[in-house]
């Protein structure tokens, strides 16, 4: 990707707005903007990490959501401390794409995530 002064205010402002739409559509906004801006470097990778990460939201969602069962098999109000943990994790995807709408934005460099798998290269 090239460095802060060449990337021009349409790059960074389309960049955020995907950022933006991937906290209501999550998945499919990166995906879209993966597909149709290829010869947008900022925008590509951008939307190759939001892709990325949201792959990883769903998985940790699944996951919460087959514990919540196993949960409430055993004693119901069990289940409630799974949706608290989803409800957590949505605060999280929040937050996240907050952080990387903001960096977009200034130019910064981006937020480091821990333990974020990286399915698409």
């Amino acid at each position: 990707m090239a460095n802060n002064e060449s990337v021009s205010k349409e790059s960074k402002d389309t960049a955020g707005l995907m950022w933006i739409l991937a906290i209501f559509f999550n998945w499919l906004s990166s995906l879209i903007f993966y597909f149709t801006k290829k010869d947008d470097a900022l925008v590509h990778e951008e939307s190759k990490l939001a892709l990325n990460l949201s792959i990883n939201y769903f998985i940790v969602v699944m996951v919460l959501y087959i514990i919540g069962i196993i949960l409430a098999m055993i004693v119901t109000a069990l289940f409630y401390i799974a949706y608290l943990a989803i409800v957590a994790a949505w605060i999280g995807w929040i937050y996240i794409c907050y952080l990387h709408f903001k960096a977009v934005k200034e130019g910064t460099a981006k937020p480091k995530i821990p333990y974020a798998i990286m399915f698409i290269k």
